[in-house]
């Protein structure tokens, strides 16, 4: 009849940021331990874990390596959340985000958007306390500002329902900013790849970015986004709470030098990230 699979393609969950109810730990054991008994493979794709500071989560994430067949980490510092649990895991594996390897697609009524700017905004930026909702909106404007005084024109993604957020910061500027939204995962992934430079606050919105070769910063809430910078060897693409800082670093990205040279270094480093993705979907199928 051949293997069952119950695979898991969460970007993140295990972690105190996301698990705060021991009920959780209750179900999930439940949930796989039956999946375990009738023979079904259970595979975690690559995804970031951890913190790991609070009960909820500690037991949760047990309950995880103790019935999976395959825990993908996609950066060293949730390998490393789950090393510090006390038990080396044979079944833990280092793999990258697998929608790296996909492509875009491009509707033919954003086409005209190719070479602008692309804005993602997002409300964890709020929730997590990292930004006030102001000034979150302040450093947006502020970045528009800069880009229609470099000569270049911007437009808003909404990546994964922050409409409101965006009109919001769309209610903010003077120049007149288009919003799209309502865009399967390829179409966002296709706007991306045509775009001169993107401004994301959205971790795939980022990967979409990178994987498709185009200059990206980035505002942070979780260890994931800093991982994924050190991936790609963008280390400086992280925007700091200095907006000052911020809009120096959005100025050099337009720059069409440092575009070019971004984009060059990013195109090095796609191949070697496709490689190991592969692997991973070869590694998940011979289970």
């Amino acid at each position: 009849k051949g293997a069952k699979y119950y695979i898991d393609a969460s970007g993140l969950f295990f972690s105190d940021q996301m698990i705060s109810s021991e009920i959780i730990a209750k179900d999930l054991n439940v949930l796989l331990n039956g999946y375990h008994n009738q023979g079904t493979k259970v595979i975690y794709l690559p995804q970031a874990f951890g913190p790991f500071y609070q009960l909820p989560s500690r037991n949760a994430v047990e309950v995880a390596l103790k019935y999976s067949d395959l825990v993908c980490v996609r950066d060293d510092k949730s390998q490393e959340y789950l090393m510090s649990l006390g038990n080396i895991h044979r079944n833990i594996k280092k793999y990258y985000d697998f929608t790296g390897i996909l492509q875009g697609t491009i509707p033919v009524v954003y086409q005209y958007l190719s070479g602008h700017v692309c804005l993602i905004l997002n409300t964890q930026i709020i929730r997590k306390g990292i930004m006030g909702e102001e000034e979150y909106l302040d450093l947006f404007k502020r970045i528009i500002e800069v880009v229609y005084d470099n000569g270049h024109k911007a437009f808003i993604l909404d990546h994964a329902n922050d409409l409101e957020l965006s009109k919001k910061c769309c209610s903010k500027v003077m120049s007149e900013i288009p919003i799209i939204s309502g865009l399967d995962a390829l179409d966002v992934k296709g706007i991306i790849s045509q775009s001169y430079l993107c401004i994301s606050s959205r971790f795939h919105g980022v990967v979409s970015a990178f994987s498709s070769c185009v200059p990206c910063l980035t505002t942070s809430w979780n260890h994931k986004y800093q991982e994924l910078l050190n991936l790609y060897e963008r280390e400086d693409a992280l925007l700091s709470a200095s907006h000052m800082d911020s809009i120096y670093k959005v100025s050099q990205y337009l720059s069409k030098d440092i575009n070019q040279n971004v984009r060059e270094k990013l195109r090095l480093k796609k191949e070697v990230i496709n490689h190991n993705i592969e692997e991973m979907w070869q590694h998940v199928w011979s289970i």
